[in-house]
C-alpha cells in the first residue's frame, strides 16, 4: 500500500522519473531523492546563470555612465566630494584662482558639475581649494610645536599640505565656509542630482522583463529558463 501511494504521488511529477517495476519503498525513495537533487541542481544552475547575466549587464550599464558606489554616499564639504575627479582638477597653493585657472575649471565643470553636490555649474561657480585653506593653516600651526610627531609623519608621508582646485557651486562654498569656521561636520546629500548611472536599477528591471518574456528574437534568449 505504501509503495502504491508513493508511486501515485510522485510518478507523474516532471522532477521525478521512477522505475515502476520497483516494489521496495526505500529503492523508490532513493530514486526520487536522486532525481530531486539532480533536477534542483539543474534549475539552480539556470537560475544562477540568469541572475549572473543580469548582474553583469547591469554593472556594465552602471560603469558605462561613470557610476561608482561611493557616489551614493553624501559628500563632506571639507573634503573632495564624491563627484570630484583628480584628473579634472588643478594643482594650487593657498592663493586665489587666476582667470586662466577659472577658465580651465569652467570646462571641467561642464563634465563633472560641482564636486560636492554634483549640480551643473554654469557661470556661478568658484575654484575650491581642497583641503580648505583654513584647515591647512590650522594643521601647520598645530604641528609647529610638535616637531617630533611631524618628523615621523613626514617620514611615513602622512603630512601633506598640497592642495588642488575643484569646481564648486556658490551654495556648497558657503556651507563649506560655515563648516570650517564653526568646526562642524556638514554632509551634502545628492538626492537632487540625477545622473544616468542612477537609472541602473530601472535598467535591471527592464532587462529582467525583456529576457523573461516570450520574445524569441532577443539577444541572450534562453527559453528553457521559463518553465
Amino acid at each position: 500500500y505504501e509503495v502504491e501511494k508513493i508511486k501515485s504521488i510522485l510518478y507523474n511529477s516532471s522532477d521525478y522519473y521512477i522505475n515502476t517495476t520497483l516494489t521496495n519503498k526505500y529503492s523508490i525513495m532513493y530514486q526520487c531523492t536522486k532525481r530531486f537533487v539532480i533536477s534542483r541542481f539543474n534549475k539552480l544552475s539556470i537560475f544562477t546563470f540568469n541572475y549572473l547575466r543580469y548582474f553583469v549587464l547591469t554593472n556594465l550599464f552602471f560603469k558605462l555612465f561613470e557610476g561608482t558606489y561611493n557616489k551614493y554616499s553624501p559628500s563632506d564639504v571639507k573634503m573632495p566630494g564624491v563627484y570630484s575627479d583628480k584628473k579634472k582638477s588643478l594643482n594650487k597653493d593657498m592663493k586665489y584662482a587666476t582667470k586662466r585657472e577659472i577658465n580651465i575649471l569652467k570646462n571641467f565643470c561642464k563634465d563633472t558639475g560641482c564636486h560636492t553636490c554634483g549640480m551643473t555649474c554654469h557661470e556661478k561657480f568658484i575654484g575650491d581649494h581642497q583641503p580648505p585653506v583654513q584647515i591647512i593653516k590650522d594643521m601647520v600651526n598645530y604641528y609647529k610645536k610638535r616637531k617630533f610627531i611631524l618628523y615621523f609623519l613626514k617620514l611615513f608621508k602622512l603630512y601633506d599640505t598640497k592642495q588642488r582646485l575643484y569646481p564648486q557651486c556658490i551654495r556648497c562654498s558657503q556651507l563649506q565656509s560655515a563648516s570650517v569656521r564653526c568646526k562642524k561636520l556638514r554632509l551634502i546629500p545628492h538626492y537632487k542630482t540625477i545622473r544616468m548611472f542612477h537609472y541602473s536599477s530601472i535598467f535591471h528591471l527592464f532587462l529582467k522583463m525583456l529576457l523573461l518574456t516570450n520574445w524569441k528574437q532577443i539577444i541572450f534568449w534562453d527559453k528553457n529558463s521559463i518553465n
